[in-house]
């Protein structure tokens, strides 16, 4: 950072050749976590033929481990418990897949209510897990291709759920489109971004009451939070009336 400068580059895949005679990489990228105190990085690879989890050294940057097993759908989701030594990712076949640190392989997996998860936020003091549950239009059509689909949530919420059993255990609507979402456990604070909604929404999370909203432009993404300066930056992604080519932005909500 001091540079701005690249110091590395991790090759995660390579491309192969596919069915239509043109090369590609096997996986989409979306989600990644460090675990600084292992020197590893872990970087979900999602696929409708089968997610993994990408681990990397970040002392060496090679891909030490390719885990299998994240379900035949995308895996939009990620959080670390390190202490636990666990991983947990989500995927849209409702499911919540947890991966041991140390194994390399997929520990429990269990259904869960949101019909959409998509982004985690872990609770380090307990055993609680928040999910965005996007209800999202274009995601529920590419649902119902899949056999046997029948959607029975709007979404628009954070589900809350006992991340040893995938026990629902409430419920939190939000504005149109969750996606993001950073747990601040010493304020006890849950943030969450709106995609379609346009909007940061703030909850006590204890008792998941909704205690203020931020406007903010277009499609708000992913959240960071200064826990030190107490600010909350937001990455905010162009809209389709957005020119060709035009830069996008980072928000910064003094909290």
């Amino acid at each position: 950072t001091a540079t701005n400068k690249s110091v590395g580059i991790v090759q995660l895949m390579e491309k192969k050749v596919g069915k239509d005679g043109k090369a590609a990489y096997t996986h989409d990228l979306r989600e990644l976590v460090v675990d600084g105190a292992n020197n590893r990085l872990y970087v979900t690879g999602h696929s409708g033929e089968g997610s993994v989890l990408f681990v990397v050294d970040t002392q060496s940057l090679k891909v030490i481990n390719t885990i299998p097993g994240l379900g035949n759908a995308k895996a939009p989701g990620l959080a670390l418990d390190a202490k636990a030594k666990r991983v947990y990712t989500s995927n849209l076949l409702a499911e919540v897949v947890t991966v041991g640190t140390d194994s390399g392989k997929v520990e429990q997996r269990f259904k869960v209510s949101a019909e959409q998860p998509m982004n985690i936020a872990l609770d380090p003091a307990g055993k609680r897990l928040f999910v965005t549950d996007q209800g999202s239009e274009m995601i529920r059509k590419y649902q119902a291709s899949s056999s046997g689909f029948e959607s029975k949530h709007p979404g628009q919420r954070v589900l809350v759920l006992d991340r040893t059993t995938g026990k629902e255990l409430a419920s939190i609507p939000t504005d149109a489109g969750p996606l993001g979402i950073l747990l601040d456990a010493p304020r006890k604070r849950l943030y969450v971004t709106n995609r379609d909604g346009g909007t940061v929404t703030a909850y006590n999370s204890d008792t998941y009451k909704q205690v203020a909203t931020y406007a903010v432009p277009t499609h708000p993404n992913s959240l960071a939070l200064d826990a030190k300066k107490n600010v909350l930056y937001v990455t905010v992604k162009n809209g389709d009336s957005e020119p060709k080519g035009s830069e996008e932005s980072v928000a910064r909500i003094a909290l």
